[in-house]
């Protein structure tokens, strides 16, 4: 196959981190009553990460985690902290009477302000910037019906601003996430998500990461998605519905 148009990606360059003098000083941190213990390695350095996923049961909800990323050549980054909130954001907005698509309910967007402002304050503890944490977010807040309602509500509440990953860059972080535990690799990457499922096609060898600069390609059927789907076969649909799924 020719790979010549493929984009190569050099992920030190693209999410590493200038060197400075004071690398291995350590931080002065509050002596702490209570709370989280403060990490005892570059302050500077650590990111938090909220990843927004669709399903808290077929995926994994509503992750938040604090790494350290103060070398610039570990291929696997240090976990300091991390959470999992058991919130479905895919499942919130179907009706569980009708099965029809609904906003986001008040009562859920109550919760992921409430477990977000929980985490601003645990990142406190370890000494985590706020401007060094970054909340993304994937399909099922993408195709919600009150998005940006859901999207404003978080930032009046919490101070925080929600990254809304597109659906092509998803994909390629995904790919590049899983190159990352592999010297060399080549092939398709298939990430299954609870709302949607990317599919990338990637060469990885020497430190290099290639792929089409297209980016990935994203289908709307997760886990979640089509669990629905079935129950929705099961309970009785109708007969061209049912060919109309099977079909996609």
């Amino acid at each position: 196959m020719d790979f010549s148009d493929f984009e190569v990606i050099d992920p030190i360059a693209e999410f590493g981190h200038e060197s400075s003098d004071d690398e291995d000083a350590q931080p002065p941190y509050a002596n702490l009553q209570g709370g989280h213990p403060p990490w005892q390695g570059h302050a500077g350095k650590l990111v938090g990460v909220v990843d927004m996923g669709s399903d808290a049961i077929t995926s994994n909800g509503i992750r938040l985690s604090i790494s350290d990323l103060s070398s610039p050549l570990a291929r696997m980054l240090p976990t300091v902290y991390q959470y999992r909130a058991s919130i479905s954001l895919y499942d919130s907005q179907y009706d569980p009477e009708t099965g029809d698509q609904i906003p986001i309910p008040d009562d859920v967007i109550e919760s992921v302000v409430s477990v977000l402002s929980r985490f601003v304050v645990i990142c406190e503890d370890f000494q985590c910037k706020k401007e060094n944490i970054h909340v993304i977010a994937t399909e099922a807040t993408r195709a919600a019906l009150n998005s940006k309602q859901f999207l404003a509500a978080i930032k009046d509440k919490t101070d925080l601003t929600v990254e809304l990953l597109p659906k092509e860059e998803e994909g390629q972080i995904g790919a590049l996430g899983i190159a990352s535990g592999f010297s060399d690799m080549e092939g398709l990457v298939m990430d299954l998500g609870g709302g949607s499922t990317q599919i990338t096609w990637m060469l990885s060898s020497g430190g290099q990461v290639r792929m089409s600069p297209k980016g990935s390609f994203s289908f709307p059927y997760g886990a979640a998605a089509l669990t629905k789907k079935l129950h929705d076969l099961r309970d009785g649909k109708k007969k061209d519905e049912a060919d109309a799924a099977v079909k996609a």
